[in-house]
């Protein structure tokens, strides 16, 4: 068994349209792009999430342990990574995002090439997805699965509102809409009875779906030089715009 290596690695990208200065140094932390932890064990590398290392980390220890290599398991602190905030999109890099449904194609679901350009009713659809998730601040996974009935307007107040609970946290949100944004929303073609984007089936993720046919590829077309999409990560978000 090798001896597994930790590193952090920066993901280098531009701002303001120019590119990190440091861009050709991966592994220099002197700018505020996105650090990774990477583990590297037997020639495979892993990129991991903070917690992650930490639990390998503790596993490796314990196998010495085991093997009779220490005569204790050491405690592991917390590991932290120098990672600034995301910060909201500005208004150059929204407008550019949206402008893209219009030219971008979807992965196909194999994740093999792309498909033809979307439909009218799945730019309506995507269009509609990106300003709730801007102004409410909502990860892709409460987004995708909002019900139409978590849309209160509030007539007294003449304000749209977005009530729901994040599945990741079980933390209580209530959020205002824009109402031209909130009317965007409820005329999107609904997907099912019940939820505006997905359809309630129980297979393949519905934010994970979205997220990689058409997010990914949309922040592409869109020249985002952020590199803010993870399309695996059922947690990311587009930071309420301030």
């Amino acid at each position: 068994m090798s001896t597994p290596v930790i590193t952090i690695f920066v993901r280098h990208s531009a701002k303001d349209g120019k590119p990190c200065k440091y861009a050709d140094d991966e592994f220099s932390r002197r700018c505020n792009c996105r650090k990774h932890f990477r583990w590297t064990q037997s020639g495979t590398q892993y990129r991991r999430k903070a917690a992650g290392v930490r639990e390998r980390l503790r596993g490796f220890l314990r196998y010495c342990y085991e093997a009779q290599w220490l005569d204790r398991i050491p405690p592991v602190p917390r590991v932290q990574a120098d990672e600034p905030p995301t910060l909201p999109l500005t208004d150059a890099e929204y407008k550019s995002v949206l402008a893209a449904i219009d030219t971008v194609r979807p992965l196909r679901f194999d994740a093999k090439g792309v498909t033809r350009l979307l439909s009218p009713e799945t730019k309506q659809r995507l269009s509609a997805l990106i300003q709730l998730m801007r102004w409410s601040g909502l990860a892709i996974n409460d987004a995708v699965k909002l019900r139409r009935a978590d849309i209160i307007h509030e007539k007294g107040k003449r304000v749209y509102r977005v009530v729901t609970v994040r599945q990741k946290t079980g933390t209580h949100v209530s959020v205002p809409l824009p109402p031209e944004v909130a009317r965007i929303i409820l005329a999107v073609p609904p997907a099912s009875p019940e939820y505006i984007f997905w359809t309630g089936s129980k297979g393949r993720s519905a934010a994970a779906m979205w997220g990689s046919r058409y997010m990914r590829p949309l922040f592409e077309t869109a020249g985002s030089a952020r590199d803010t999409w993870s399309a695996t990560d059922s947690g990311t978000r587009l930071p309420r715009t301030s």
